[in-house]
This record gives C-alpha cells, sequence and structure tokens, in this order.
C-alpha cells in the first residue's frame, strides 16, 4: 500500500459510499472525513460566483467551518474564490495556497485583513478545487487549514474525490429540484433514464412498471414540465443543466 493510499483509504470504497449517499447530509459526513484524514480545519463547498454577486454565505451549499469565519469573509466583501485567482491566470483550476500567495489582486490594506481573519481561524493555506458545470455554475470544494502542502500524488487523488463529491451534490440537487418543481420519485426516476436514452419501454423494464403506468407517469412529468414528449422533457433537463 502507498503513502497516498494509507492516508486517504480505499478508493473504490470511498466511491461506493459517494454513490451511495441519498442526501446532502451523507455528503457532508463523507467531506468531514476526509478532511480529517487529511489533517484540514475544516471545508466549505460553495457555488461559484460572478464578481458582481460575490457573497460566501449565498453561495455555500454545505460547511464545516465556524459561522464567524463565513461572516467575516462577508463582512469584507472579499470572496474566498476571487482571492484564489489573479489576473495573470484567472482560469479556476486546482491548486494549493498559503498566506504568501492568497489574496495577491486584492488591495493591500484589505489583504493584510483578510489574512488575519484567516489567522484567527488558524488557517495558513489550503486547498481550491473547482468544477465547472453544464448550465456555467460551477461548484467549489475547498479544505482550509495548517497542514503542510499536500504531494503532487495526494493532490492528485484528493482532485479526484472532490470530483466525485461535486458531481453527487449535483445529482442531489437536481432531484431537489424536481421535487419542488412537483415531481413525484417515480417521474423523476422516469425522466432520470430518459435523459440516459432510455425508451419507455426500457423504463417500464427496468422499473417494473406496465406500459400504461409508464404512459402516465410520463404524461404527467410532461404537464408539470410544459415538455410535448419524454424526450423533449429530458432535452429540457438537460439543457438547463439539471442532469450532467
Amino acid at each position: 500500500m502507498t503513502g497516498t493510499e494509507t492516508l486517504f483509504g480505499d478508493r473504490s470504497e470511498f466511491v461506493a459510499a459517494v454513490q451511495k449517499a441519498d442526501s446532502l447530509s451523507e455528503i457532508d459526513a463523507l467531506i468531514q472525513a476526509l478532511q480529517q484524514r487529511l489533517g484540514y480545519a475544516f471545508y466549505t463547498l460553495y457555488a461559484q460566483q460572478s464578481e458582481a454577486t460575490m457573497s460566501l454565505r449565498k453561495a455555500l451549499v454545505i460547511y464545516s467551518c465556524p459561522e464567524a469565519f463565513i461572516d467575516g469573509f462577508d463582512r469584507l466583501g472579499i470572496h474566498p474564490q476571487q482571492a484564489a485567482l489573479s489576473r495573470a491566470s484567472p482560469t479556476l483550476v486546482p491548486l494549493q495556497w498559503t498566506h504568501a500567495i492568497f489574496g495577491l489582486e486584492i488591495e493591500p490594506g484589505d489583504r493584510a485583513t483578510l489574512l488575519g481573519h484567516l489567522a484567527e481561524h488558524g488557517i495558513y493555506g489550503g486547498f481550491f478545487f473547482p468544477s465547472k458545470a453544464v448550465d456555467g455554475v460551477g461548484r467549489i470544494l475547498s479544505f482550509c487549514g495548517d497542514r503542510p502542502a499536500l504531494s503532487p500524488e495526494e493532490m492528485e487523488e484528493l482532485s479526484y474525490r472532490a470530483i466525485q463529491l461535486i458531481d453527487r451534490v449535483r445529482v442531489l440537487e437536481t432531484r431537489q429540484t424536481w421535487s419542488e418543481g412537483g415531481l413525484s420519485s417515480l417521474e423523476m426516476q422516469c425522466l432520470s433514464l430518459a435523459c440516459e436514452g432510455w425508451q419507455s419501454g426500457q423504463i417500464g423494464d427496468s422499473l417494473a412498471l406496465s406500459a400504461r403506468t409508464v404512459m402516465y407517469l410520463v404524461a404527467s412529468l410532461c404537464r408539470k414540465m410544459e415538455a410535448e414528449s419524454l424526450e423533449h422533457a429530458a432535452a429540457m433537463a438537460m439543457r438547463r443543466g439539471d442532469i450532467d
């Protein structure tokens, strides 16, 4: 077993646990376990924002950091995403940061206040992983603390696990969106399978439903989504980014 495997644990078991997670609270538990294994103080998972609308609290999906940490960023009017970028390298890419490179594009006085805020919470570095989405609203998973820098192999492994976590969060958020739109769980399953290219007959076989029941479910979800057909509903869901 390599040092990376010892630090992170079995990859296949982790992926299976992520795919089994059926709520954001279960994802939160998995991320916190990863956070503890790696020796970080806490994590945040938030939506990528434009500079005009940056607010850490409004962007947060799940997190383990203190409320005061969040409030401090918003009080300063600074977002972690904003502080991690630079004019020289504006692309969102996985990176490690320390106080030496964090917030270099921020005004010196504000940057000093920001670094003081981080130090107050024992934060001197971290890992920043962005992931793009079909709808353009990416998710960013960030770990913060005071631990030695990750090796290239460890950074690669953490990036892999971050992808699995963020993708599962998107699935769960999509289910919530559909549920709020009035779709039943069976209708959501039909729509999800349709997005994978399945036809009504295949959906019925997979879910052990009669052709008549599938027809009823399809008619119901199309009515709720104002779609002309199951294919149209699937295309709408994929175009909106509800399906990766």
